[in-house]
């Protein structure tokens, strides 16, 4: 069976502009029926506890709240999410040691920066 993502609506995480316009425009590509974006962790928190939020895609390193600190707090319960809610990160800062932090919060998903849409689809049909 074929993973499709028309029934999902993902908040992308990002501080940097340009990475969270390519991004989510390569989200849309992939067909999410709906794509939010958030500029730091402060924002991710508010449309978590929204309720409408079924997956995350996150940037590692942003100010204040950084991307394994967002997904911890999703997987501690510290937001509405749904704590089994798939998660991904996307980084340039693909080191051994913050991939092996990411393994033990469950991460979904770890895409190395630039990403492609075939990575970025392969990698979200894997996580679903």
């Amino acid at each position: 069976m074929s993973v499709t993502f028309d029934q999902h609506h993902i908040l992308l995480v990002d501080d940097e502009p340009f990475s969270r316009d390519l991004v989510s425009r390569m989200l849309w590509r992939c067909g999410f029926h709906e794509v939010s974006v958030a500029e730091d962790g402060y924002r991710a928190i508010e449309f978590l506890n929204t309720g409408r939020i079924t997956a995350v895609l996150t940037d590692f390193r942003m100010p204040g709240i950084h991307g394994l600190q967002l997904l911890k707090k999703i997987r501690m319960g510290e937001t509405r999410a749904p704590r089994n809610m798939v998660c991904g990160m996307v980084t340039s800062y693909a080191e051994r040691h913050l991939v092996n932090l990411a393994i033990v919060l469950d991460i979904d998903a770890f895409l190395a920066k630039p990403v492609s849409l075939e990575t970025l689809q392969r990698r979200l049909r894997r996580a679903f």
